[in-house]
């Protein structure tokens, strides 16, 4: 696979993240998160407040192996870094996880990374354990993406996910965050935090067994 997808390590992953999401923060537009302005405030605000002690999330490094390693992360031998993921609020009862905290860096935007990375992902949560390679067998994958980012929906919908609707006013936003562009009610306790519409988009085991796997497949062959 062109890509890899590692656990990330906050003393090796974190400084040559943060330096190249530093000259596109536009990649945080859409999200309830970042950008992250210092190594520290990422580490501190993602990796320890939400990633480390939540037993639900995998936070992971995207890296595009057909590049080179311009950072000689661990001696380049991954290639270049292209940005994070994680599995989100997992559910091992349940047999469900959610793919988010999608950052690509733009250097690696409209080329094999982005559905590389989905497709690894769905392969290891929706894949049986008696598959070759292993799977963690779960019955459920879901992605949910401000409605405005119209980009992360196009993703999710090529890597087979369906949609499941648009949850109205699900998310308040921090200030600096473009939400919903509907006013608040007078005397809202958050009037100062935009209202974020959320598309909700779930890929099933089934649909998966029945021809998303092999679509994806062919997908994640793309190297360039």
């Amino acid at each position: 696979m062109p890509s890899t997808l590692p656990r990330i390590q906050p003393t090796k992953h974190a400084e040559p993240f943060v330096e190249e999401s530093k000259k596109t923060p536009e990649i945080f537009h859409y999200t309830p998160i970042g950008p992250y302005p210092t190594t520290e405030d990422l580490v501190n605000n993602l990796y320890y407040a939400w990633a480390l002690p939540n037993p639900g999330w995998l936070l992971m490094t995207v890296f595009d192996k057909t590049k080179p390693d311009q950072h000689n992360i661990e001696g380049g031998r991954n290639g270049a870094l292209a940005g994070i993921v994680a599995y989100l609020n997992s559910e091992p009862q349940n047999l469900k996880t959610e793919i988010g905290a999608v950052f690509i860096l733009p250097a690696f935007h409209k080329t094999h990374v982005a559905s590389n990375t989905i497709g690894l992902l769905l392969n290891y949560a929706l894949n049986l354990p008696s598959a070759p390679g292993g799977g963690l067998g779960l019955r459920r994958v879901v992605w949910y993406a401000n409605a405005l980012n119209v980009a992360s929906v196009r993703l999710a919908e090529r890597m087979g996910f369906v949609s499941e609707g648009v949850a109205r006013w699900e998310r308040a936003l921090p200030m600096d965050k473009d939400g919903n562009g509907l006013a608040r009610r007078e005397g809202d306790p958050r009037a100062d935090w935009p209202g974020r519409d959320t598309a909700r988009l779930a890929l099933c085991w089934d649909e998966w067994e029945d021809g998303v796997k092999n679509k994806v497949a062919q997908i994640i062959q793309r190297k360039s």
